[in-house]
């Protein structure tokens, strides 16, 4: 019995005027395949997913199996893209730690510069704050950890400030930042914000409160 193929579908991403295919393609360590695959395996399944009609990737700085492999998601992808000639839509993204809050436009401009060096291009189109956002500070701030302060995002030499400074200079297209695990009045106030023109969030059948 033959199987028909489904084409992709495609949608235009909010307010930012880009196409993109409705399924994407993750780069992150929950499958692992672009920190610990192997070259042949990556490039075959990044050139099926491009076949298939996949046209946007999602990575990180953090995308690593332990700290001395950060970068590897991003390393690996930049390198099978080169491979194969293509630019498909890259979004990446900045994590911020407790001891890099005092100058976050620092901090922000060395992730950018690091992540585009790795990725080997010198424009992201989609660049996402990965931390969650509390309406204040709690633990580390990291992705998996506590929060930063809604502060820490709007407020002077903010991350938002800094994003568009990022931006200014080409180094990046559009903004973003990630909602999952973020306090709702945070997301809100972010999203009210209009700096954004893009939100990363978890919903699925599981996992349906994003979606109100």
């Amino acid at each position: 019995m033959m199987v028909r193929r489904k084409r992709m579908q495609y949608r235009s991403l909010g307010v930012t005027g880009l196409r993109i295919s409705e399924i994407g393609f993750g780069c992150g360590n929950t499958a692992g395949l672009l920190t610990r695959g192997t070259f042949e395996l990556q490039r075959h399944a990044i050139q099926h997913a491009l076949d298939l009609g996949i046209t946007s990737f999602d990575t990180a700085p953090n995308y690593g199996e332990r700290v001395f492999t950060r970068g590897r998601s991003e390393e690996n992808l930049g390198r099978i893209l080169k491979a194969i000639g293509a630019r498909p839509i890259i979004g990446t993204k900045v994590e911020l730690h407790e001891h890099e809050l005092s100058d976050i436009p620092g901090a922000v401009a060395r992730s950018v510069d690091e992540s585009l060096g790795r990725l080997g291009i010198d424009t992201a189109d989609i660049l996402y704050l990965h931390n969650r956002v509390g309406v204040e500070r709690s633990g580390d701030g990291g992705t998996m950890g506590g929060h930063i302060a809604l502060h820490d995002v709007l407020g002077p030499r903010g991350v938002l400030e800094a994003f568009e400074r990022q931006r200014e200079q080409r180094s990046v297209r559009f903004l973003g930042f990630c909602s999952s695990g973020g306090d709702p009045t945070a997301n809100r106030e972010i999203i009210a914000s209009g700096g954004f023109q893009c939100v990363q969030l978890t919903y699925n059948i599981l996992e349906p409160t994003e979606g109100r």
